[in-house]
């Protein structure tokens, strides 16, 4: 695969990822088995659904808009296809990591917030 192909894939996978994250975080996205930041409390409370969504929405979106100029930036360090392909796919991997660890937290919270 060609340096400039792998390039315009992992940035358009970063735009693609703050592309989903839009209609989670304008709330959208109603509970359903397929899309959302989804867990056994969202999904039976709607009261939890939408708020835990905008924040793993606005989330992702960070995440997406952060991978895509990283995988632009990383692109000029002169790594390998192998070494970039590497780089970028352990960045997506530490972003989601994060959107995800985030998100529970907020959830956390939010059900904190609600019992009290």
């Amino acid at each position: 695969m060609s340096m400039t192909l792998l390039i315009t894939l992992f940035i358009l996978s970063g735009v693609f990822l703050a592309v989903l994250g839009v209609p989670m975080a304008l709330g959208w996205v109603r509970p359903n088995s397929l899309y959302g930041f989804r867990t056994t409390a969202t999904i039976e409370d709607p009261d939890l659904w939408y708020p835990a969504n905008r924040y793993a929405g606005q989330r992702m979106i960070e995440a997406g808009i952060v991978f895509a100029l990283a995988s632009a930036a990383l692109a000029f360090l002169g790594l390998s296809v192998d070494g970039y392909a590497i780089a970028c796919t352990a960045f997506l991997l530490a972003a989601m990591a994060i959107v995800i660890i985030r998100s529970f937290r907020f959830l956390r919270r939010l059900r904190i917030t609600r019992s009290a």
